[in-house]
């Protein structure tokens, strides 16, 4: 079902995504009453935040105008997994199970056929069910599935409610140790004591070391309104409670995405193909018209997702990544081509003036034209200053080029993470731009992806999945890599060929002051004109290769298509691995391909519009 009118960009749902673990009913048994009124309180309290935030983004306008949505992501395994999926579908909650094992050997671990039926009934109403394919015969392998599995509820939830004892964990797939992972992960864990049920929720800050004897560090549960906050909510609002932003794009906001139009017409991108067809000495077809939603729509060539609201939300980020791309780079090219020939019709009088007089007399008509020249080039910057061009390019390609790599990872039960930022290079961290708000709300709202990865499951992800998009880019960058390079060598040699020829003007004007040997022709003063237009001529190859950045960005496109061709290399040699080694491999692919976006935009957002010099 398509979300938006073809007008603008369409907005997520508010949505909520509570994970669970928990122990089994061995720990439970007599408690149960007791956890539930638990479990009771902790999701009234999760109600109670959302309702608040929603209420906040309903007046703000940056969610869909519809009711928050809230969703359980539960294993179902017996005990707490499915006591909290049997609550949360009581009070309207969406249901999403993730499997470690194929349901029938699960079944097995369960405790007679009343609990196996329950499991059933559970997974029928189940919006999404990920089984990710774990081996049930080894213990060790088992207890790899299970731990597998609570880290895809951890990367599946924004709430985890924890039903624990606060011991440690005899393993790693233990409560405790996802637990552990949680807050290690940053989510935000809301514990319900196993030993003291009846003490009601907290939310968990830390685990206290093992054999220190300390208490686990808890807060108050009104406390979680905060945290959801930080993530709800978009960089713009609630400011006093998130990290300050700053750098060229940080007055972009997703009040200025959602108010974008479907652009059409790209009347700058032509300069700019046209420039690079030139210089690359390869043919590309320019065009002033853009597709239509329509035509992206139903375009199999740009992407693959299996879900239209990912699907659509990508060819909006895309598409108007496209057009201001054309608009910034076409605007730089068209303004550096033009400031040397406002110096041109500055010396046309001057240096031609001798030798046809009319040129000297119309020398008015060529300060009329170095007057316009200066006044477009003006307007061109100052329209790509005004409109943000630039800034908005690099946050939608940003944010066009995360929904592309879910793709790949939605199936998997994973999501493109966050590249660590050295601090210098903080201005360019978009870890609070609108752009990352605005992909995990959209992620959230979708919720898992429903797949079994088995064997024939992962067979079939891999060649039909991850290796067509590794490949497709992996080609994409050798493409621009040859492009790229072949435009920085021209831009060089031309560069050099102008300073050479202002040597040769120079030196001829020498030997006509000294001997008068040189054809009529050459005259002082056109030979004085040549010595000024070269240079300038000459400088403005060197800017388009600067702001262009085509000898970087052909060594950064090279270097990725190959580590691609071995990430595709590598895929393609263990396609019948684990879901979770798979994951592992598919993973980091993407993060291949996020780290090259994110080098990207530090390199491009150095690069903003400036005046010819």
């Amino acid at each position: 079902m398509m979300l938006s009118n073809d007008k603008h960009p369409p907005r997520a749902r508010l949505a909520l995504r509570v994970g669970v673990t928990g122990h089994r009913p061995n720990k439970l048994d007599d408690k149960q009453d007791a956890v539930v009124a638990g479990i009771r309180t902790a999701l009234a309290a999760i109600e109670d935040a959302l309702s608040a935030i929603g209420a906040e983004a309903r007046a703000a306008g940056c969610y869909r105008d519809e009711d928050p949505m809230l969703r359980v992501v539960s294993p179902l395994a017996e005990g707490a997994d499915r006591m909290v999926a049997h609550i949360g579908l009581e009070r309207g909650y969406d249901l999403q199970a993730v499997l470690p094992f194929a349901a029938d050997a699960y079944e097995e671990d369960f405790a007679d056929e009343r609990s196996k039926a329950a499991f059933r009934d559970l997974i029928s109403k189940a919006s999404a069910v990920l089984t990710l394919g774990g081996d049930h015969q080894a213990a060790a392998a088992r207890d790899r599935a299970y731990r597998d599995c609570g880290l895809t509820v951890l990367r599946q939830c924004d709430v985890l409610i924890a039903i624990w004892d606060g011991e440690e964990a005899v393993s790693s797939a233990g409560t405790g140790g996802i637990v552990a992972d949680a807050l290690a992960l940053g989510v935000p864990v809301l514990w319900i004591d196993v030993r003291d049920p009846a003490s009601g929720p907290r939310l968990l800050e830390q685990i206290a070391s093992p054999g220190d004897g300390g208490a686990h560090t808890t807060v108050p549960v009104d406390r979680l309104d905060q945290r959801l906050r930080m993530f709800l909510l978009p960089p713009d609002s609630d400011s006093s409670s998130r990290t300050k932003r700053h750098g060229p794009a940080a007055g972009l906001t997703w009040r200025t995405y959602f108010a974008e139009p479907w652009p059409r017409w790209s009347l700058l991108a032509p300069f700019y193909t046209l420039f690079v067809a030139l210089f690359s000495w390869t043919w590309i077809r320019p065009s002033a018209t853009l597709p239509s939603f329509s035509d992206r729509l139903a375009s199999p060539q740009r992407v693959t997702a299996a879900i239209d609201r990912r699907k659509e939300h990508y060819l909006w980020a895309d598409q108007l990544a496209d057009y201001y791309a054309g608009a910034h780079r076409g605007s730089f090219v068209l303004g550096f081509t033009l400031a040397p020939v406002a110096v041109l019709f500055a010396l046309l009088a001057f240096g031609l003036g001798d030798i046809w007089p009319w040129v000297k007399h119309a020398e008015m008509l060529w300060t009329i034209g170095e007057l316009v020249v200066i006044v477009l080039i003006l307007a061109l910057v100052l329209s790509a200053q005004r409109r943000r061009w630039h800034e908005r390019w690099i946050e939608y390609r940003f944010l066009a080029e995360q929904f592309r790599l879910m793709d790949m990872l939605a199936p998997l039960g994973r999501a493109p993470g966050v590249a660590r930022f050295p601090a210098h290079h903080d201005f360019a961290n978009p870890s609070a731009s609108f752009a990352r708000w605005h992909f995990h709300a959209v992620v959230r709202e979708a919720g898992l992806h429903g797949a079994t990865l088995d064997e024939p499951g992962r067979q079939a992800f891999v060649y039909d999945v991850a290796l067509p998009l590794i490949r497709d880019q992996a080609a994409y960058h050798k493409r621009t890599a040859h492009r790229s390079e072949r435009v920085a060598h021209a831009l060089h040699l031309t560069h050099v060929l102008l300073f050479a020829l202002t040597f040769v003007v120079v030196a001829a004007h020498l030997a006509e002051e000294i001997c008068h040997c040189l054809p009529s022709p050459f005259t002082p003063s056109l030979l004085s004109m040549l010595a000024a237009v070269l240079p300038a001529f000459g400088a403005s190859f060197a800017a388009r290769s600067s702001q262009g950045e085509f000898h970087r960005l052909a060594q950064r496109s090279e270097a990725l298509s190959a580590r691609l061709d071995q990430a595709a290399d590598q895929l393609a040699k263990t396609p019948s691995s684990s879901s979770a080694a798979l994951g592992d491999l598919a993973e980091s692919a993407a993060n291949l391909m996020v780290e090259e976006v994110l080098d990207w935009r530090v390199l491009f957002l150095a690069r903003p519009p400036e005046l010819p010099a």
